[in-house]
């Protein structure tokens, strides 16, 4: 708590997400993992300036999103 108002906690660190090969994992895998990653990015880019995650680290959990969404898409038309 600060004074009489709560500080929101923010979107934390995002789930394990360095050395993902999308080409490695199963479909189930590749969902869950786009959900959650995608989730984070979410959260992090509505937090309050105060607890925004740093920028580059939101750019990086963002560019292995598009690898996952790209492995999904690719797919889907295979």
């Amino acid at each position: 708590m600060h004074g009489d108002r709560l500080v929101p906690e923010g979107p934390g660190e995002p789930p394990a997400f360095r050395g993902i090969d999308p080409m490695m994992l199963n479909d189930r895998e590749l969902g869950e993992v786009h959900g959650a990653l995608g989730a984070w990015v979410d959260e992090a880019e509505q937090a309050e300036d105060a607890i925004r995650p740093p920028e580059d680290l939101i750019d990086e959990v963002r560019t292995v999103v598009r690898a996952l969404a790209e492995e999904r898409a690719h797919r889907r038309v295979m």
